[in-house]
């Protein structure tokens, strides 16, 4: 019986084809758009949450309040996540990050034998960061790769340039900017395939390189210098809201004089790193964030694209039903009841809407790259992700 109804159906098709053809397009193109905007919002969603224990990661944030002045900064001062370490218990470990352009050096000379180039994209980070934060090595080893001074972790892009298909780890690259001129050691090679962080860097060096390293070290500022972003990871089970309860304490034992000399009224927060780039307001971010609400107002789109081309399909499928009168009339009069009738018509929208749908998908793959290119992404499809993790 259901081959009977499939068959009518695909012959009907077949019969009136730019009736079909103009429903079918009308649904692929629909589903094609909502599908690539909701790929999108879920890609917005995704960052970080690819981090081990990324639940237990925070971001350390800080308000400041000076006379006639207030800020919301996504950075905190050098000295207070080791302290945090150090007094709370509930602080497995600390990492901090500082772009090497934040204190001038906006860009930096890389040189391995005769190649060179200058690369923008360059974090001084504790030796901590990549047992913190996940990355796929692709060369070295992720736990004690930043331990030794002057050492360097490449993104996959930035070794390729230098190196080519070699492996660099353990080979000497000469790194000059505005800290000065030095050798580094590469210790790994990096990719991004695991997923996408907040956190985006070419190189990542270790704080221990003097230069812009050293002042962060030995920083012992706790009201001002607000510059390098702190982030803290939790003991399983500890909690983020009774450890910033503790925080007001914590920041007055050690910053209470400095920050009455400076006139100034500060307090620190825990964001949790999932929703660091969803969470615009702050100041000083380190990559850019997105709206909440343009989100929530790209899906209500791409549901309404969907409604419009099913609205659609429903008008063009109404205007054809008197011309099919006929049609029904003489399959009443061989015997055809009001349910073969409904089972009927039902199969024909099935079917132009399964072949709509079918025809979307693999426009959507080849569409990809182009709309990626509008909406400046770098979108893929879930079920192509695992190659990326090998």
């Amino acid at each position: 019986m259901i081959r009977s109804y499939l068959k009518t159906a695909l012959r009907f098709l077949l019969k009136n084809k730019t009736f079909s053809f103009i429903n079918i397009i009308g649904l692929a193109a629909g589903t094609l758009c909502c599908l690539y905007i909701l790929l999108y919002v879920q890609d917005q969603y995704s960052y970080d949450k690819h981090h081990k224990d990324a639940k237990d990661i925070y971001r350390v944030v800080t308000s400041l309040q000076l006379p006639g002045d207030k800020h919301n900064n996504s950075t905190a001062s050098p000295p207070i996540a080791p302290a945090m370490k150090r007094d709370f218990g509930e602080v497995l470990q600390y990492v901090r990050v500082v772009p090497a352009a934040t204190l001038g050096a906006a860009k930096s000379l890389l040189r391995y034998k005769e190649k060179s180039f200058y690369e923008k994209d360059l974090l001084y980070v504790d030796s901590t960061f990549f047992n913190v934060f996940s990355y796929h090595f692709q060369n070295g080893n992720a736990t004690k790769c930043l331990n030794e001074p002057y050492t360097v972790v490449l993104l996959k892009p930035v070794a390729d340039k230098l190196f080519g298909t070699g492996d660099p780890v353990g080979k000497v690259i000469t790194i000059d900017n505005a800290y000065g001129k030095h050798d580094f050691k590469v210790n790994g090679v990096v990719d991004e395939s695991l997923g996408k962080s907040h956190i985006h860097a070419g190189m990542f060096i270790t704080m221990n390189s003097g230069g812009l390293g050293d002042y962060v070290i030995k920083n012992n500022m706790w009201g001002g210098n607000n510059f390098t972003n702190s982030y803290i990871k939790l003991r399983p089970n500890a909690s983020a809201s009774v450890l910033e309860q503790k925080l007001p304490a914590f920041l007055n034992k050690y910053g209470a004089d400095q920050m009455k000399q400076m006139g100034m009224t500060k307090q620190l927060h825990l964001q949790p790193i999932t929703a660091i780039h969803v969470s615009p307001g702050y100041e000083i971010e380190i990559s850019k964030t997105v709206s909440p609400s343009f989100l929530y107002i790209l899906i209500l789109i791409a549901v309404l694209i969907q409604v419009i081309a099913c609205i659609n399909f429903m008008n063009l499928s109404t205007a054809r039903a008197s011309k099919r009168a006929k049609e029904v009339g003489v399959r009443k009069v061989i015997g055809a009841g009001q349910a073969d009738l409904i089972k009927q018509f039902l199969g024909e929208s099935f079917l132009l809407s399964f072949i709509g749908v079918a025809i979307a998908l693999p426009l959507l793959v080849l569409a990809i790259p182009y709309f990626n290119q509008i909406t400046q992404a770098d979108i893929h499809l879930a079920f192509f992700n695992d190659y990326r993790h090998g």
